[in-house]
């Protein structure tokens, strides 16, 4: 199989959706002659989607949807929103486009190439939601990009914890394989991650089910500082 490799150094780079194209372009030249690979590329990106939403609600963190409901019910008059780097969206998933009001996406013209952990696209979800800084928080796992970024953008932090261990070994790992560039690069991003937790992080939950609780904390106005969402218990 030939690898193609894009450079975009000095020019906006390509969308997460225009990558995926253009790989599945490449591929069905190099595999058939004679066709119209620009056109039968797109056809195949968006039968992926489908099924990446698809798989998404099937491997959903457990307790989502309940979870969600539940702050529906305690918050009506708040709005949910998703924010994503990529195409993930619940409004095209069924069991969780009623628990949310809109999509915000990396992709979006108004955000892009400013995606996580960019503010920007916090600062575009704000304004979409006609929200201001000090009213709003944000549910995330990744610390860099969900954590560290919404914090800059003035949101009280709740940290998904769930799965974190998990992922840590399989980067143990994967460190053996890696260039020492890599390792330097990994290290960094490490020791940034590390700084954010220490700094910004408002309330850890370790699963869904714990999220009505911290944000009912959050709501109240509790003191700042990282904090396990059972003490609110």
């Amino acid at each position: 199989m030939r690898i193609v490799r894009w450079s975009w150094e000095g020019a906006i780079p390509p969308t997460y959706t225009e990558q995926r194209t253009q790989a599945i372009a490449a591929l069905l030249r190099s595999r058939a002659d004679g066709i119209d690979a620009d056109a039968i590329a797109p056809e195949i990106f968006e039968a992926w989607l489908q099924e990446r939403h698809a798989a998404a609600e099937r491997f959903l963190y457990p307790g989502t949807i309940e979870a969600l409901a539940a702050v529906r019910a305690d918050h009506p008059d708040a709005l949910i929103a998703a924010v994503t780097n990529g195409r993930g969206d619940p409004l095209r998933m069924p069991l969780l486009q009623h628990l949310f009001d809109f999509c915000v996406s990396g992709e979006d013209g108004d955000v892009h190439p400013d995606r996580k952990p960019s503010p920007r696209i916090y600062h575009r979800t704000l304004e979409r939601a006609q929200c201001g800084r000090d009213e709003w928080a944000h549910v995330g796992d990744c610390m860099l990009n969900d954590i560290g970024a919404s914090k800059t953008a003035g949101a009280a932090t709740v940290w998904l914890s769930h799965g974190a261990e998990a992922a840590e070994r399989c980067a143990r790992g994967a460190r053996r394989f890696q260039s020492s560039a890599v390792r330097a690069e990994r290290e960094r991003r490490e020791r940034i991650e590390a700084a954010i937790r220490s700094e910004c992080i408002d309330v850890q939950i370790g699963g869904m089910a714990d999220l009505p609780v911290a944000l009912r904390q959050i709501a109240r106005g509790l003191e700042e500082g990282p904090r396990d969402a059972d003490s609110a218990r």
